[in-house]
């Protein structure tokens, strides 16, 4: 693209969260959002990357109090 005369290129980088149906956190979501975000830029920009769903406990597993 131009802008003032001068070819400029740009990438963008993006990093996807999907609320989880019992996620009230916002701050939860966007840290999961963050987290992807900087995994496309350290996987070498201009991608998308989705956020990694949180472990959901397994059946015998303990449960946090």
């Amino acid at each position: 693209m131009t802008w003032k005369g001068s070819q400029v290129s740009t990438t963008a980088s993006v990093g996807l969260a999907m609320a989880l149906p019992k996620e009230v956190s916002a701050t939860t979501l966007l840290g999961r959002a963050d987290a992807a975000l900087y995994r496309a830029k350290d996987g070498g920009r201009n991608q998308v990357c989705e956020a990694e769903l949180p472990a959901t406990p397994t059946a015998g597993s303990p449960q946090p109090a």
